[in-house]
């Protein structure tokens, strides 16, 4: 798998979180890019494997098809404002997934369920919209692992909690799950010391200096050149 990614994503792939799952999630709509992303974008992903036969009475996972080409959307984009802490993360969290179903929908893309057999494994891109349908045999399991993995040379970050536009960026300590050390982080090539001190936002001080004020004003008080007319 790691090989896989490696050619998909031409970086290196870094596990940094598994989930575990006996029964279907009957989870709603999302992209996992509300949850985390990175800057660059978009370099996560998602790799959910099969640990028995799953169809649709054991409550298998939807998703979206091209729906990972779509925009990526945050809280920010749906008029609220970042959380400023881990308890308020999901106050809002469901008027984000009324607007993925709604977004679903005006973009005419087909819910796809995903039937498999043990051992299969789905990749999905960061942004491809998924979800659990709702379980039919209430006796049956689900019985499924998903691990996300993040790529190299980015900063990662939780969406939730970040507003770029406003210099807030809520950036993750990721551990990665193979080697247990936590992952370097980088920004424009230039490595993050210590995420919980970055990014130092000060004061940015916009003004021009006086010598480019006076060339300005100077190139605005010369007089306008006349050009000869040209015979084409």
């Amino acid at each position: 798998m790691l090989e896989v990614l490696r050619h998909l994503y031409r970086r290196e792939p870094v596990p940094f979180q598994t989930l575990n799952f006996r029964l279907g999630s009957e989870q709603r709509t999302h992209s996992d890019t509300i949850h985390f992303n990175s800057v660059p974008n978009l370099f996560m992903c998602g790799v959910w494997v099969a640990l028995e036969d799953i169809d649709e009475r054991n409550g298998p996972l939807h998703y979206y098809p091209q729906s990972h080409k779509l925009p990526v959307y945050t809280l920010t984009d749906l008029g609220v404002a970042a959380a400023d802490s881990v308890e308020t993360l999901y106050r809002h969290y469901p008027l984000y997934e009324d607007f993925a179903e709604e977004l679903m929908k005006a973009s005419e893309l087909e819910r796809t369920l995903l039937r498999v057999k043990r051992g299969e494994a789905l990749i999905w891109a960061a942004n491809l919209f998924h979800g659990g349908t709702p379980i039919v045999d209430k006796d049956r399991t689900r019985l499924s692992q998903v691990t996300h993995y993040f790529f190299s040379d980015c900063f990662y970050y939780t969406p939730m909690m970040s507003d770029f536009a406003m210099g807030k960026a809520a950036l993750r300590k990721v551990l990665n799950l193979t080697t247990g050390e936590e992952m370097v982080q980088s920004y424009q090539g230039q490595q993050i010391a210590d995420v919980q001190q970055w990014p130092r936002f000060g004061v940015c001080d916009m003004a021009p200096s006086d010598e480019a004020v006076a060339r300005v004003l100077e190139a605005a008080a010369a007089p306008t050149p006349v050009l000869a007319p040209v015979d084409l």
